[in-house]
């Protein structure tokens, strides 16, 4: 009912808990195609839509708790760079666990190669419903017959058995601070380091303090006896 004297509308009470209904679907983000589920000219079904929106809201909890986490890995890397950012040579630290994604680059000179490969590595994340997040860079894994380079990104999850996943643990690693793309001639800037350890992983992470600024920033590369 509309009041023409002054356009103000009237509901009754049935037309109140419809519109509270529809408040309801739409901050539960649930699409408007999607109502019809929920509601209809007869009425609304309260089961379902409250089983709906748990697991949205299960859905939305896990999304931030991602995000936090992303959140805590980049506070704590920038931490650790600022921590380590006078060092010249060698030293030792600690880095948690990490998740990774990784695939193999047959030319790791090429910048081009490397964000293909990169874009494929997301492709692959999406796929396993996974949560790709910074940092991202290249891996080789080093023996005296062979040198193999993989671009990598981290993850959230484990996929443990899926082609591509490695699973680094917590450990002490040997580290030094070098120019960017350095990973691929560590054998010859570094000869000492692989003389002594023939099998070797190493990992290239980037050194970003803050506040950014526009130029290049070194790499740090992370040395371990995992291969």
């Amino acid at each position: 009912k509309v009041n023409p004297e002054n356009g103000y509308r009237y509901y009754s009470k049935e037309q109140l808990l419809t519109i509270d209904m529809i408040k309801f679907l739409s901050s539960m983000d649930i699409p408007l195609k999607d109502w019809h589920q929920y509601i209809d000219k007869n009425g609304f079904y309260l089961q379902e839509l409250i089983q709906s929106s748990r697991d949205i809201v299960y859905k939305q909890l896990q999304t931030l708790q991602i995000r936090l986490h992303r959140l805590d890995i980049a506070a704590r890397g920038l931490k650790d760079n600022e921590k380590y950012a006078a060092e010249s040579g060698f030293y030792d630290r600690v880095i948690q666990a990490r998740n990774i994604l990784c695939y193999p680059i047959s030319n790791p000179d090429s910048v081009i190669d490397f964000h293909k490969n990169l874009s494929i590595l997301f492709d692959i994340a999406d796929q396993y419903h996974a949560s790709a997040c910074y940092p991202s860079g290249m891996i080789m894994d080093y023996s005296p017959e062979q040198k193999t380079f993989y671009v990598y990104i981290e993850i959230f999850e484990t996929l443990d058995g899926q082609p591509y996943f490695r699973h680094f643990p917590e450990h002490h690693y040997r580290c030094i601070r070098q120019p960017q793309k350095s990973i691929i001639n560590a054998v010859n800037i570094l000869p000492e380091y692989f003389k002594a350890h023939p099998y070797a992983t190493v990992i290239e992470s980037d050194c970003i303090i803050s506040p950014v600024q526009f130029k290049p920033y070194p790499t740090e590369l992370q040395f371990c006896d995992l291969a």
